[in-house]
């Protein structure tokens, strides 16, 4: 069961983020890019304007990236950089297009290029460590993460992603150091919480999943993975009737028709 939870925190955290600056990964809107879309019929208008304005590729660009339109984005930042080979925004935001749609080498190519143009250029490291990942080249995951953290000490994802790759290699000491680190630095992060209690469960600590469990869930009350997950820990040590009680909050706090629910029409009693 664990082990599952684990999983799905890996793809969840490693591959999420919602930081533009030197072309971070953006969280998407997921709106469509249909010609009546008002912000694209602006941005073509800006490139038909001044169709030698490389900033006006990569702005479209950038936009069909937030709407998951990643082969258009990959177009217009070919544009961008054909127009301003130095670009290295536009190199390290068409490294995360090829990465979604999943070439990983020319996205590592792409990284590679902005950190040469800008050997402090943050997102380029990050993001390069992400597509590692995807290519099962942990320990130069790892050496990214670095990278970012020696750039930026703050850096609560590069942390939690590093923290988990050192988990995995066996460095359980070094893990958990980074994803307390992680938690220190954002108390309200719910997928630190969450792989920290993955982690404590594979460790027997119940008590400690329990905990990070219950402060996902006042975090975000209709989190329903964290139900499962803290109601999952309380059977294990045979606390079956808090798991009900958890149970029962979930069919509280938990609207039936949220996406991926599966849930009791009335609440359950021992």
């Amino acid at each position: 069961m664990s082990k599952k939870i684990v999983t799905f925190i890996v793809v969840l955290i490693c591959f999420t983020m919602n930081l533009t600056a030197c072309g971070f990964s953006s969280s998407s809107s997921r709106v469509s890019s249909r010609s009546d879309d008002p912000e694209i019929v602006a941005l073509t208008k800006a490139i038909i304007d001044n169709p030698e304005d490389a900033e006006a590729y990569f702005n479209r660009g950038y936009a069909y990236s937030d709407r998951d339109e990643y082969e258009l984005a990959i177009v217009d930042y070919k544009r961008a950089i054909k127009l301003d080979p130095k670009y290295v925004k536009a190199y390290s935001k068409r490294g995360i297009a090829y990465s979604e749609t999943g070439q990983h080498d020319l996205a590592i190519a792409d990284y590679n290029k902005a950190i040469k143009l800008d050997s402090k250029c943050i997102g380029a490291y990050y993001n390069r460590g992400t597509t590692y990942i995807a290519k099962g080249q942990d320990d130069l995951a790892i050496a990214d993460y670095n990278k970012t953290i020696e750039l930026n000490p703050k850096f609560v994802n590069a942390y939690n992603n590093r923290g988990l790759l050192y988990i995995k290699k066996g460095q359980y000491d070094l893990g958990m150091a980074d994803l307390n680190k992680a938690i220190e630095l954002d108390p309200k992060n719910v997928g630190a919480h969450f792989n920290r209690a993955n982690e404590y469960i594979e460790k027997k600590k119940y008590d400690l999943a329990i905990a990070d469990f219950s402060k996902i869930i006042e975090i975000d009350p209709k989190n329903v993975q964290a139900y499962f997950g803290k109601s999952a820990v309380l059977e294990m040590i045979n606390r079956k009737q808090d798991a009900i009680d958890n149970y029962n909050n979930l069919i509280k706090n938990v609207p039936e028709d949220q996406e991926g629910v599966v849930k009791p029409k009335k609440e359950l009693k021992r």
